[in-house]
């Protein structure tokens, strides 16, 4: 991947809150020189239709203005469609961005989805990752996470 930085656009609840502070200390403990630079955004949570996205928007256009082309998203299922319309209408989707979702998002999430050829939605799902943080394992140093 060769980043040097990284966004990270996360709800402002437990879930998020937690694992955006642990992507600063792993980005902080890689060894000199390989290390990462990560600026998280934030917006409040919410699952009504019509709350208010306006913290959303707010944490998009900063990614936006931070020059920034990979990001992860620590957020919810009812949050992909409103967080991917916005970032593919700040133009920070396609093939120059990078976008790693937590698994907040779930794996299912995509199982039933039908997006239009061309649509906000489908270019900026495309090449999307979503990662799965499973604790309890064994890590090299013989520790459990």
């Amino acid at each position: 991947l060769n980043a040097s930085f990284l966004g990270v656009l996360y709800v402002n609840d437990s879930y998020g809150s937690a694992f955006h502070q642990a992507i600063q200390e792993a980005a902080v403990d890689r060894e000199e020189g390989d290390q990462i630079e990560v600026k998280g955004y934030t917006f409040s949570y919410g699952t009504n239709v019509n709350f208010d996205t306006s913290e959303i928007e707010l944490a998009i256009k900063q990614l936006k203005e931070s020059g920034f082309r990979v990001f992860f998203g620590v957020f919810y299922s009812e949050h992909y469609d409103i967080i991917m319309n916005l970032a593919y209408e700040y133009g920070i989707v396609g093939p120059e961005y990078l976008w790693i979702m937590s698994d907040g998002l779930g794996a299912t999430h995509f199982r039933d989805k039908k997006y239009d050829v061309g649509s906000p939605l489908a270019v900026a799902t495309q090449g999307i990752s979503i990662l799965q943080a499973e604790g309890g394992l064994e890590t090299p140093d013989g520790s459990t996470g």
